[in-house]
């Protein structure tokens, strides 16, 4: 026996040479024939076996012998796998001719593959595609292939094709690493990446093996930022990118989905609390619908949290998990085998990860399947792994990885066919530069018979060394068995004991919930009248605000009823007093003009106008009061007595008592109008005037002003060219409006001191479905937008089994949301609000129970700052205003 310093496969494919097989199968008749015809035959189903695999084509028709000899050769070694056939066909060539390998000519084995890690690697048509990579630092552009049947690696020369459809020029691709690899149809994608000239956005990559061209995919919508680390996971007709880390170092945690029809990328916002910033994670996609991250790292640290992300409501949730703890590692790979998720290898920013753990995606339990020992490439950052199913086995491919030194080789495991059994696992080295092969020892098949499945390379006997490892492994699983049914009689004892146990619990749980049913209707009527009684307080308070205006407004009609009687008591001791000129020109109300005998109020060639609150009803309406409300009368003037002054006065005598006279004429005049103010005050306070908005004297008539002049918007407060005044006391106390200087001029009255604030706003909306409305919560604040919106637009019967959502939204931003309104249809919760933190109130009672027209109550109440709060707004005080909105909801 020739001694050799080639390992397998090249030993295998130099004997292969040697025999005169060469590439694709083609057979050399004249290396050939030094065999006899039943060792060619025998060679020749072998090397078909090693490299092509069972045998599937038709039999060969009976007139050609020689085909048909082949065929059955080869069609009579079954499904023996690629990787046994490959030692039976150079013991056979060795005992033919032993010295074969001296007269071999120099082999040259498949190309090696360069050392790297981050990159990119996919399955598509029985081969396994590497694109990319690093390599101290730098960025890899080369394509290889590893063919999974012959385990033989190629080179592919892929060219770039010109962006221009009526170009046929080709380039070399950019190198890249960090990016992503995903089969579509017969061809895949290459997502992402790091490039050394990064752009803007995400750039799509296609290849055809076809081909063997690059093309540059055409994407529509707003890519995401050029970024590499992420994960690419494809579910169903689309792809879903998330994290990874941008040009800049910045981590990110966004959610992008590229429709693979339309090549259309949409920007995605989940609800919940999404994972943390990070790279180099792994993500898998469970039944169409959940997406699993796990993993991944910061600048800083690596993470083992597990989220899970529903495909259909966009929620994010952290899910409870069961068996083992992984621990943090990041730069691990991950692929699927039905319901189970494996991950591979990783590191944690001192060492490799060294198990291989298994996630059940439906129970969320975690296990290990392998451990290794050693700084292995196994137990290295940046690695893939990749899913391939070969004669009806499940084998997961890892290459490529960094743990210290770069690594290119190539790890496989053989997945058992049940997925429960837990079975050690030995290392066997199928190529020292190119690949390594994880198997467990020994697995039952479906019929119950043993298949070995680790293959002895040595030169002793073979068929001597199966029948011994099957006798040892039928004697372990023996003892094994009767281990096992132990177990299942115990296992059974406490199954029972279980179920028992379970009944009793159902039991239990029977009776807590019908008192939990209880509890939450006593605890629903409580909230309601909790909430009603927190209505009830508001109203006080705002009440007890307004007391202290109220007790005001009391002291001064004090006041003015004080005056006015004693202004009357005045006028009736001056009238008894008249003298001749009592009697002749009767009673007379000085206003700051003559007056007419007999009709107060009215001055000679002077007008007295006084408005009210009912001034715009029609005059049948209006209540009876004195002579000038809201009327105009009009008099001529009387010649006011001319004073004799007795002769011998002096001229300088005369004039100062013409002074003094005038001096206490226009006392009297001030007091009476007072009076006349005091009278025309309480005739506006009764009945169902409510406050007078303008009274005043002119000197000529002032017409009333339209209101068709008012500019309106879509708000239902006039927008502009009108004024609204309320005067008090020759105050201004509130002022609407933006005609403030014509205000002010046909008022007389002068500005108050204190800005009027608004304290309480109701309004009424009604909608299906969505309210809106606008509020300032504080004067120096901005006007915000408010929005309440439901799920459902129909809530008749909602009560009762269906889930009904509600969403209040300020300014667009989400700042309450109430799960299962049904059950929370009265709360409150407190709001943060610019500087200001605002209670918000609802009772929404009517909405789901209601039988007739329902409507809503919210109450949006700001809470008093805090006195470092109100240090920097340089004020002492807050806002005390209150928005009452009734939500009538239209069916």
């Amino acid at each position: 026996m020739a001694s050799s310093g080639l390992a397998y496969p090249d030993r295998f494919y130099a004997a292969a040479a040697y025999a005169g097989f060469g590439a694709g199968g083609a057979t050399s008749s004249a290396a050939i024939s030094r065999f006899q015809n039943d060792v060619a035959l025998l060679l020749y189903g072998l090397h078909q076996q090693a490299t092509v695999g069972p045998c599937n084509v038709p039999k060969p028709r009976a007139w050609n012998p020689v085909e048909q000899s082949k065929w059955t050769s080869w069609h009579g070694l079954g499904s023996m796998p690629s990787a046994e056939a490959i030692a039976p066909f150079v013991k056979i060539l060795e005992e033919e001719d032993p010295g074969w390998y001296s007269r071999v000519p120099e082999f040259n084995p498949e190309p090696v593959v360069d050392i790297q890690m981050h990159h990119g690697a996919t399955v598509l048509q029985n081969k396994m595609y590497i694109f990319g990579g690093n390599h101290n630092g730098r960025y890899l552009s080369d394509l290889q292939a590893l063919d999974l049947k012959s385990l033989t690696w190629s080179k592919v020369d892929a060219k770039l094709q010109a962006e221009s459809a009526d170009s046929t020029k080709t380039t070399q691709i950019a190198p890249c690493a960090g990016h992503s690899l995903i089969s579509w149809g017969n061809k895949f994608l290459s997502i992402a990446g790091h490039t050394k000239d990064p752009s803007e956005g995400i750039t799509v990559k296609e290849f055809d093996p076809h081909t063997c061209t690059w093309s540059i995919v055409k994407t529509y919508g707003k890519p995401p930022v050029s970024r590499g680390g992420q994960t690419v996971t494809l579910v169903g007709t689309t792809l879903v990118l998330f994290g990874g880390e941008d040009a800049k170092r910045c981590l990110l945690n966004d959610l992008h989905i590229l429709d693979l029809e339309t090549m259309t990328w949409d920007d995605v916002d989940a609800i919940g609390t999404p994972p943390s910033p990070r790279s180099d994670h792994a993500a898998a996609c469970h039944a169409d619908r959940y997406l699993l991250i796990f993993g991944g790292g910061s600048h800083a640290t690596c993470f083992n949290d597990l989220h899970v992300l529903d495909l259909q409501t966009m929620e994010w949730s952290r899910p409870k998990q069961q068996g083992l703890t992984p621990s943090p590692r990041a730069g691990h790979a991950g692929a699927t085998v039905g319901e189970n998720w494996y991950i591979v290898g990783g590191g944690n920013n001192k060492s490799g990860v060294s198990e291989t753990l298994v996630l059940n995606m439906s129970t969320l339990t975690w296990s290990v399947v392998s451990t290794v020992e050693g700084r292995v490439p196994l137990a290295s950052e940046g690695m893939t792994l990749v899913h391939s199913n070969y004669s009806g086995y499940d084998y997961l491919i890892s290459f490529g990885g960094y743990n210290g030194r770069y690594s290119n080789e190539v790890y496989t495991l053989k997945l058992s066919l049940k997925s429960d059994s837990q079975s050690t696992v030995k290392e066997e080295t199928v190529s020292d530069t190119t690949s390594r092969v994880i198997e467990p020892e020994a697995e039952i098949s479906q019929d119950g018979k043993i298949r070995e499945i680790a293959m002895d390379s040595a030169d002793s006997d073979l068929n001597n060394r199966n029948d011994e490892a099957s006798e040892q492994l039928i004697a372990d699983l023996k003892a094994q068995k009767e281990e096992l049914e132990a177990t299942l009689s115990r296992e059974q004892l406490q199954t029972v004991q279980l179920k028992e146990d379970i009944a009793q619990a159902e039991t239990r749980n029977a009776e807590l919930t019908k008192e939990l049913q209880a509890v939450r209707g006593q605890l629903a009527s409580e909230q309601s009248r909790c909430f009603k009684l927190e209505v009830d307080v508001a109203e006080l308070r705002q009440k007890l605000q307004s007391m202290d205006a109220l007790e005001k407004e009391v002291e001064l009609l004090r006041r003015q009823k004080a005056a006015s009687e004693q202004a009357a008591l005045d006028a009736k001791q001056r009238q008894s007093s008249g003298g001749m000129w009592g009697l002749v020109l009767g009673p007379f109300v000085f206003l700051g003009g003559r007056e007419a005998p007999g009709r107060p109020g009215v001055r000679g060639g002077h007008q007295v106008r006084a408005e009210r609150g009912d001034a715009g009803l029609p005059r049948g309406d209006r209540r009876p009061g004195p002579p000038g409300d809201g009327d105009v009368v009009q008099e001529p003037a009387y010649p006011r007595p001319v004073r004799v002054h007795r002769r011998g006065g002096g001229r300088r005598q005369g004039q100062e008592r013409e002074r003094r006279r005038r001096q206490q004429g226009a006392g009297r005049r001030r007091r009476r109008w007072r009076v006349l103010q005091a009278g025309l005050q309480h005739r506006l306070q009764g009945g169902d005037a409510a406050v007078a908005l303008l009274a005043q004297v002119r000197r000529q008539a002032v017409p009333r002003r339209r209101l068709r002049s008012v500019r309106y918007s879509d708000e239902p407060e006039p927008l502009s060219d009108y004024y609204v005044a309320v005067v008090s006391d020759d105050e201004v106390v509130l002022l609407l409006g933006n005609l403030k200087k014509e205000a002010f001029r046909r008022t007389g009255s002068r500005p108050s001191l204190r800005d009027a604030v608004l304290v309480c706003k109701k309004e009424h909306v009604f909608s299906k479905k969505r309210f809106l409305t606008k509020a300032r919560f504080d004067d120096r604040g901005k006007l915000h937008d408010i929005s309440i919106e439901c799920s459902s637009s129909n809530l008749s019967g909602a009560g009762v089994g269906v889930d009904v959502d509600m969403v209040i939204k300020i300014d667009g931003s989400v700042n309450v949301l109430v799960r299962h309104l049904q059950w929370k249809f009265r709360g409150n919760e407190c709001i943060s609000l610019d500087h200001l933190k605002v209670q918000v109130y609802w009772d929404a009672h009517d909405w789901l129970f209601g039988t007739e027209m329902r409507n809503a109550l919210f109450i949006f109440k700001p809470e008093p700052l805090p006195s470092t709060a109100a240090a920097d707004l340089h004020t002492d005080e807050y806002s005390d205003f209150c928005l009452f909105l009734y939500a009538w909801k239209l069916e």
